[in-house]
């Protein structure tokens, strides 16, 4: 499978981003596409695109602070799902051997065919962590995955105050 990767900027890819963010998330886990290409214009940050055989199949938003990144979004689309490419991108974005960090909506462990819990299962699958920590951010609770079980809060928060560009404000809670 070859996939080609190259940066978001055509107003065609973007209206895809649009497509897969309003399929893939309920609208309080959306962001604008106008807010997400003003935050493309942060150095430290990539929103890339995936293709293949020429097709857009997803997109990831990243940004990067010394040797942790925060992964914002990966999104496949529906049909390309369960094919490994969602893998593949996550060894892409591992490759520089980096601290991984995304937040996900909290994992009723009972509840095998629920979304979230699959998403779980895909990021340990692929090697990532339930950490030790939820994130408290406007009163809504995430599970922080990682590629690290422990984790440093306080250098978490750096990263996510680097990424919003100091608007963030959440707190860490320890989970029982």
């Amino acid at each position: 499978m070859d996939l080609i990767v190259k940066n978001i900027d055509t107003q065609q890819e973007l209206e895809k981003v649009e497509y897969l963010m309003t399929s893939s998330f309920p609208a309080y886990e959306q962001t604008s596409i106008d807010e997400l290409c003003q935050m493309a214009k942060n150095k430290s940050s990539k929103f890339l695109g995936y293709y293949l055989n020429n097709t857009f199949i997803g997109f990831t938003f990243t940004h990067k602070l010394n040797d942790m990144v925060f992964l914002y979004y990966l999104v496949i689309d529906k049909n390309y799902q369960c094919q490994g490419i969602g893998s593949k991108i996550l060894n892409l974005l591992l490759q520089n051997k980096v601290q991984l960090f995304l937040n996900i909506e909290p994992v009723d462990k009972n509840a095998k065919n629920s979304i979230e819990y699959k998403r779980l299962k895909f990021y340990e699958k692929n090697g990532l962590f339930l950490t030790d920590y939820s994130l408290n951010y406007e009163n809504e609770l995430y599970n922080i995955v990682s590629t690290n079980k422990k984790i440093d809060t306080f250098e978490y928060k750096k990263l996510l105050v680097d990424f919003s560009n100091n608007f963030i404000d959440c707190s860490f809670v320890e989970n029982q």
